[in-house]
């Protein structure tokens, strides 16, 4: 693992229990900032990493804000389906995924919105337990993963992404 990538991580980390334990639920949602880290280096990682890492970073999640498992749950089954595309979609030729190469602002955004809304759509499954729980709640699922979306994507742009010279 990169030092990068462990600062990523733990910024996120503490940008997120910053934000639940200060501001609280002064919003309706909080945006997730733990995701950060595993949507920008999940191929980087190995398999057992990513899911070592998942279950450390639920279980901080979980620890603060006292939900008792289920962001490690959903972030362990995030990771196994980040690695599971992966594998669909992995050029043998090349390291990254036939839909990122050469991505651009657009691309970028909109394979970012997808895997958050994967995420949110786990989160409130495991939260409910049930798919028709997930149907009724779709409108938060919508909600806050646009505003996870939003806040990612403006602290992507600002301090991850490096503007190509291309």
């Amino acid at each position: 693992m990169s030092r990068k990538f462990l600062f990523i991580w733990i910024v996120s980390l503490i940008i997120h229990v910053f934000w639940m334990v200060n501001v609280g639920y002064v919003l309706p949602f909080i945006p997730h900032f733990f995701l950060l880290p595993l949507l920008i280096y999940h191929r980087q990682i190995n398999t057992r990493n990513l899911l070592l890492i998942a279950f450390a970073t639920g279980l901080i999640i979980d620890t603060f804000s006292g939900t008792g498992g289920l962001y490690a749950a959903a972030l362990l089954s995030f990771a196994g389906l980040q690695k599971l595309y992966d594998r669909w979609t992995a050029d043998p030729l090349r390291e990254k995924s036939r839909l990122e190469l050469n991505a651009g602002f657009l691309r970028r955004a909109l394979i970012m919105a997808v895997q958050i809304m994967v995420f949110e759509i786990l989160f409130y499954f495991f939260d409910g337990m049930s798919v028709t729980y997930v149907f009724f709640q779709m409108g938060n699922i919508l909600m806050h993963g646009f505003e996870t979306w939003f806040f990612l994507w403006i602290f992507t742009g600002l301090f991850v992404y490096k503007p190509s010279n291309t």
